[in-house]
């Protein structure tokens, strides 16, 4: 397309007359051609007639991407009276068929072609070698005779594949990957078929008319050439080219009143075309928005007939309204196609990717058949906030910064909400209401300019979107409850239901015996007792291999050749562990005529090593353990044998229901990760198996046989150590982890636990959880069934407003994920429209060209603000803008290091000389990035792939990884990171400044007194080292005699005749210091004024066993507490912790499981 843009306006400029709408199609191609490839089921979108011009006049064998198969079915029946042959290089007669192929000229057809067998070198590189009137070429090592007829096309399945250089060199590539208007096409076409078989047959036969007629012309239009080329006389005496013209007009005028007959059929025909094009269109939107699910998880892949046969089934089961008006047929099928879409889409994902795909289905509906929602309202809905930022309830919202901040920020990407500050002074009691509410999406301020819309349903659905731009803004824990509800209002009620997989229908209705059916469950959750239960309720034969081994392999080889003839079932566990075998499986199943009855079930954990073509054939079925500690410890004790808890002593049992309940409280902490562990920790089955063996060994050593154990006699403590040091906490890299651990089992695993009125929880607010007073299972299972399905955060230890933290966080990879789903969906708007804005500047400008990278970006960005100003996609005027604001947000440079002085400590002026280096360096490479971007956009800078990556990369919300030069995150997005490092210049332009003017001042010779901001430094551990090598010079001591001792700043001893470095900037997760004490508040976190730091030596150290940098020592001694210090908020990196004496074990062991802990940075 912009090769042609370019031909065309050379040839405008020129002056020369050209025909505006040829087409490169019937340039090179017949109408014969076209209708021959139409009847060997070619579709008749322009994208397949492009391939198929290039299937028929390739000068490198093609290399074909075909993920529907379409290619495939076209070529066998293009080429069948030629005996076209198909084979794949995992075939026995491979061979065989390629010599026999080269010998006798016929067609060859090699599937599965992602990584090429090195014996087809030759015949792509074409080295025919003629000897003695033969052609001959080398097949290995032998010659074979090379026929000119012979054809050879390369296909593949899977769209995804890369080929290296060399290949691509050597091959033509055609690309049969379904595109946007093909697919509406072949939906439009279904659904004419299906709803109105008479217009679809009038279509048709006018499809076949036009296409006889262009033939006719065609035959006239060259008779009449050859006749003029054949003529020797004059033409006006030359009879048979009078009788040709005269022909010529007659059949021309035959031509003309048969299509003057057929324009009242035309007309009848588009208006019902019309009708129904919407649907085709969100049909086609709805596969690409399955499609696009792969970039939110690999195993989310939905292949084009698994839709198609969503499509038609959607088509056969709605039978009813087949007489009532077609608006109210349509709307009927409307609703269907996007609930079974769903329906079916969603039993291969995860509970909490329901929302994402519903939300995304919501989107597709309303740009489908509405189109209300503003573009740049629904950006900002979904592009991140730049930072988190916290108020308080008060009297005054308009004197709290965090809330007008947030305010002007909605103001400024919704013009809508212009008026919101007035709003909030007006109404303070109703906002407060609504920022403290549990359930605020009832009460949402009314504080935006309604738009007019004549249709209720419109009104609706823009009031429930400016409810979740305000709930966005303002309580992003409740963003997924606001877009259950407007999923709801756009989408309908039955969306809100659970979807329960239904293997037996799935089995039954929606696969065949060519389909495999994928079990896809997290560690530790077995999928395939749902596979036995439906064996034994339908009562088949089904074969059962587990996998992980050689002899697996040849089993499940084995046990699939048979059933293939036979029809039983085949059950494939833990496939995961024979990925490399799985490839093999997949291209064997497709070439497989399996009988009817016949299905195969793979049981797998997620692994990026499962292939995705096995994926996007397979039905996938995702299975997730149940949450909460219910449920839990329900499936845990119903899973002991009977046989097992029956032998005595009785006291067994009550062992049996503690370790249930811890496995459930350590395996629902890790739903809150990082605050109930610093990392998603894989606790399983067997890991509670595990810790059942050792009970029961160390039980039965004590019990001896004997009926009855006095709970004094089990060894608790080798219990205790083996389950937390070994069972469970052999896995744990972090202390403070360990210590939780510890404090858990400690609790639980003891012989209080057969006592009266016991506490399994001692919940801050008063509320406790006795044990219940039984010897027997059933006891135990009638009291959990009588808990509630969620249980509050308090009982797993943490605070009770730990929900929020959780549902903010949902709420936020809600957005991202969506945001790169829809990314995706406008890539075709990011290459077109980039090259097309380029294009336009180029026409606007003739004297334009590349720019000179030493041009003053004042100039630059002025030109940016009328560029976007332009009628450009929203995606690009949105980035626009947000470039031109991190421009502005960055200095071109923070200065550098003055000269130092003799009496500064050297370690630290190297140190702080290394940081700002590092941070101007960082700047250039940031900076650089986005004037080139900005170029691009105004077209004064030509395409490239760093730039057109980079301009993908920021539209979904990412951070490149080249401005990645310090400890991000991996939650954290574009803008939070841009003012992120904008404030880290800030304050390392701050502390330069300072030691500029104090630690360089000789009065302050012999001490150190800095105030850091300890999360902006881009290498802290180097920070912490050279503080070390300060305090070690000034106080003439060894770098091994120090420790480090980390104090709050408000302590008497903190003054600054001494040294002291003050770290500024940090924050208390958890709980709050109140009068130099630490204690717990209900606040998620609060801001710490400053945090003293000093290096001491051991022997004067005021504390016992002082940890180094790095590490930590948690509740060693008992009367010490040690709060950890983490680098950012996802508490992958502790830098050291602080020790705080006077803490009663009760109290320490509330901050461990709390997770109360210090952060400096994100």
């Amino acid at each position: 397309g912009l090769l042609l843009r370019k031909w065309r306006n050379a040839l405008f400029s020129a002056n020369i007359r050209f025909r505006k709408d040829l087409s490169l199609t019937e340039y090179l191609s017949t109408v014969d051609d076209r209708l021959r490839w139409h009847t060997h089921t070619l579709p008749t979108d322009e994208l397949c007639e492009q391939n198929a011009i290039i299937l028929c006049r390739y000068n490198r064998f093609p290399l074909i991407i075909d993920p529907s198969g379409v290619a495939t079915q076209f070529l066998l029946k293009l080429y069948k009276d030629r005996r076209i042959t198909i084979t794949s290089f995992m075939d026995a007669s491979f061979i065989k068929n390629l010599e026999s192929s080269l010998r006798f000229g016929n067609p060859l057809i090699i599937q599965d072609v992602e990584n090429l067998d090195p014996i087809i070198n030759t015949i792509l590189n074409k080295e025919i070698r003629r000897t003695g009137g033969r052609s001959l070429i080398r097949l290995g090592t032998q010659d074979i005779d090379f026929s000119p007829s012979f054809s050879v096309f390369l296909t593949t399945r899977d769209p995804t594949a890369q080929f290296p250089p060399d290949v691509c060199s050597r091959v033509t590539f055609a690309n049969f990957t379904v595109t946007r208007s093909s697919l509406q096409s072949q939906c439009l076409h279904e659904i004419l078929k299906s709803e109105r078989p008479d217009v679809d047959g009038k279509r048709q036969d006018l499809l076949k008319l036009q296409g006889e007629f262009n033939v006719r012309l065609t035959h006239l239009e060259k008779s009449l050439l050859q006749a003029l080329n054949q003529s020797e006389a004059n033409i006006l005496d030359d009879d048979h080219v009078i009788s040709t013209l005269e022909v010529l007009k007659r059949e021309a005028g035959e031509v003309r009143a048969r299509v003057a007959e057929t324009e009242l059929v035309m007309r009848e025909v588009d208006s019902v075309i019309g009708v129904y094009t919407p649907l085709a269109n969100a049909c086609s939107s709805i596969y690409f928005v399955l499609e696009d699910m792969c970039t939110v998880s690999q195993f989310y892949q939905f292949s084009l007939s698994f839709f198609m046969d969503i499509f038609r089934s959607t088509l056969t089961q709605i039978t009813d309204g087949n007489d009532v008006d077609n608006h109210v047929r349509l709307d009927v099928l409307m609703r269907s196609i996007f609930m079974e879409s769903f329906r079916r889409a969603s039993l291969s994902l995860i509970y909490d990717d329901h929302i994402v795909l519903a939300f995304l289905l919501a989107l597709t509906k309303l740009k489908t058949m509405l189109n209300i929602l503003d573009p740049r309202e629904l950006t900002y809905l979904l592009i991140p906030p730049a930072a988190p930022k916290s108020y308080h309830l008060s009297d005054n919202l308009l004197g709290d910064e965090h809330f007008v901040s947030l305010a002007e920020e909605l103001t400024m990407h919704c013009s809508r909400f212009a008026e919101i500050l007035d709003h909030a002074g007006q109404n303070q009691a109703l906002w407060n209401e609504f920022l403290g509410s549990p359930d605020p999406t009832s009460g949402v301020p009314r504080c935006w300019v309604n738009v007019n819309h004549t249709s209720e349903p419109s009104a609706s659905i823009i009031q429930a979107f400016s409810e979740l731009l305000v709930i966005k803004s303002f309580r992003p824990d409740k963003m997924i409850d606001a877009a259950q509800r407007f999923v709801q209002l756009v989408l309908g009620e039955e969306y809100a239901r659970n979807v329960d997989i239904d293997l037996e229908r799935v089995v039954k209705n929606e696969t065949n015996s060519s389909i495999p059916i994928a079990l896809v469950s997290a560690p530790g959750f077995d999928a395939s007792f749902k596979v036995d239960q439906l064996v034994e309720r339908i009562g088949v034969e089904c074969i059962s291999v587990a996998m992980g081994s050689g002899e697996g392999v040849a089993l499940a080889e084995k046990a699939i050749s048979s059933s293939l003839r036979s029809g039983s079932w085949i059950l494939l566990k833990n496939v995961h562990l024979a990925s490399a075998w799985l490839g093999q499986l997949e291209k064997r199943l497709q070439s497989l005529r399996p009988h009817d009855d016949f299905r195969l079930f793979l049981t797998m954990e997620p692994s990026p090593k499962i292939p995705v073509n096995l994926l996007r054939c397979s039905r996938v079925l995702m299975f997730e353990a149940p949450p909460g500690i219910k449920a839990s410890i329900v499936q845990s004790l119903k899973a002991i044998p009977h046989s097992r808890y029956e032998k005595g002593p009785i006291e067994r049992v009550r062992v049996y229901f503690l370790l249930a309940w811890l496995h459930a409280v350590l395996q629902e902490r890790s739903r809150y990760c990082p605050l109930g562990w610093t990392k998603s920790y894989d606790v399983n089955d067997s890991d509670q198996a595990g810790a059942l063996d050792v009970a029961d060994t160390w039980i039965d050593i004590s019990a001896q046989g004997r009926s009855h154990l006095s709970p004094e006699k089990v060894p608790w403590q080798a219990l205790r150590t083996i389950i937390q040091d070994s069972i469970y906490g052999g896995r744990m890299d972090n202390d403070f982890d360990h210590a939780v651990l510890e404090s858990f089992v400690t609790r639980l695993i003891s012989p209080d636990a057969y006592n009266l009125n016991f506490r399994l929880i001692k919940a801050e607010d008063g509320e406790n959880v006795v044990i219940p007073d039984g010897t027997r299972m059933d006891q135990f299972l009638m009291w959990t069934e009588s808990l509630p399905d969620r249980e509050p955060p308090t009982w797993l230890g943490l605070p009770r407003n730990a929900e929020k933290v959780i549902l903010t966080r949902k709420g936020e990879k809600l957005l991202a994920k969506v945001l790169k789903v829809k990314g995706l969906q406008d890539d075709q708007d990011i290459s077109n429209g980039s090259e097309s804005l380029v294009d336009r500047v180029k026409m606007d400008e003739d004297s334009s060209g590349p720019s000179n990278h030493t041009e003053h970006e004042d100039t630059i960005m002025s030109t940016a603000e009328k560029r976007t100003s332009r009628s450009l996609p929203v995606w690009m005027q949105t980035l626009g803008k947000q470039l031109l604001k991190w421009l502005t947000l960055m200095p071109e440079s923070i200065g550098s290091m003055a000269e130092t002085q003799s009496g500064a400590p050297q370690s630290l002026v190297r140190f702080f000389a290394r940081e700002i280096w590092m941070a101007n360096q960082h700047l250039r490479i940031i900076r650089s990035d986005l004037v080139k971007l900005c170029e691009y956009f105004t077209g004064k800078l030509k395409s490239t792939n760093h730039i057109r990556d980079l301009a993908a990369v920021l539209s979904k919300g990412d951070i490149p990884e080249r401005w990645i030069k310090y400890r991000v995150p991996a939650e954290v997005q574009i803008s939070r990171f841009i003012e992120d490092f904008t404030d880290r210049l800030k304050k390392l332009s701050q502390m330069k400044e300072q030691l500029e003017a104090d630690l360089m001042n000789e009065a302050n010779a012999g001490k150190v007194n800095l105030t850091v901001w300890f999360g902006a430094l881009f290498m802290p551990e180097a920070f912490l080292t050279a503080s070390r090598q300060a305090f070690a010079q000034l106080n003439g001591w060894s770098l091994e005699q120090v420790c480090l001792k980390v104090n709050w700043a408000s302590e008497p001893s903190d003054t600054l005749d001494e040294s002291v470095i003050l770290l500024s900037g940090m924050r208390l997760e958890g709980a709050a210091v109140i009068n130099g004490q630490l204690t717990i508040t209900p606040e998620l976190q609060v801001p710490l004024s400053s945090v003293s730091l000093r290096w001491v030596l051991i022997d004067a150290a005021d504390v016992r066993g002082s940890p180094r940098p790095g590490t930590a020592q948690p509740g060693d001694p008992r009367d010490f507490c040690h709060i950890p210090v983490y680098l950012n908020g996802d508490r992958k990196d502790l830098m050291f912790s602080m020790e705080l004496p006077n803490v009663t074990e009760e109290e320490r062991i509330a901050f461990l499981q709390r997770g109360v802990a210090v952060v400096a940075g994100f």
